[in-house]
């Protein structure tokens, strides 16, 4: 106990330099405390500069803010999940429908089979389906079945045996002219 006791007991100079030196710490805090602190802060900026600097930083934001906007990617629609209806804009009705045909094993195929199938309006169709993107097969499936469409039944038959109407029907010959020759 002894030796813990010397480190305690002061001359009377140094406990008056301690009581000093706690009494110069006090008046610094109370000054500090009770000192107004915006008169020590003075702007050199006018009022038009802080507006200026405040539009750049709004048109940073909203610029950083565009850039990390969501963006669609193509996708295949028979994979749409429930977030992913969502964010285009269907409703819950429809994208169950979706599911509910592909559990039974089917599968769409074109913008129009998709519309069938959900329901969506046209409005929503017409935003959503450029990003539509089906199997490669699928697409040359629907190109033979357009030209299929474009080009009309037509019998074949021999060429020395036609008559001058049925080689009329034919695009691309016309009414011929005897003698012309």
């Amino acid at each position: 106990m002894k030796g813990f006791k010397s480190h305690f007991v002061f001359s009377k100079n140094q406990q008056n330099g301690i009581f000093l030196l706690m009494a110069i710490i006090l008046i610094l805090q109370l000054v500090y405390f009770f000192s107004d602190k915006s008169s020590h802060v003075k702007l050199s900026a006018e009022e038009s500069e802080i507006q200026e600097f405040q539009q750049q930083i709004d048109s940073l934001k909203s610029a950083r803010t565009e850039a990390t906007k969501d963006t669609i990617y193509p996708f295949n629609p028979n994979y749409i999940t429930d977030y992913h209806g969502y964010m285009l804009g269907m409703e819950v009705e429809e994208i169950d429908r979706l599911h509910r045909f592909r559990e039974e094993g089917n599968w769409v195929n074109s913008a129009e089979d998709f519309q069938r199938v959900t329901g969506v309006s046209d409005s929503l169709l017409a935003a959503i389906k450029i990003y539509f993107r089906f199997p490669e097969w699928v697409i040359q499936q629907q190109k033979k079945e357009a030209v299929a469409k474009r080009t009309p039944s037509v019998e074949l038959q021999n060429l020395n045996t036609a008559s001058a109407e049925q080689l009329q029907q034919i695009s691309g010959v016309g009414k011929c002219f005897r003698g012309v020759l």
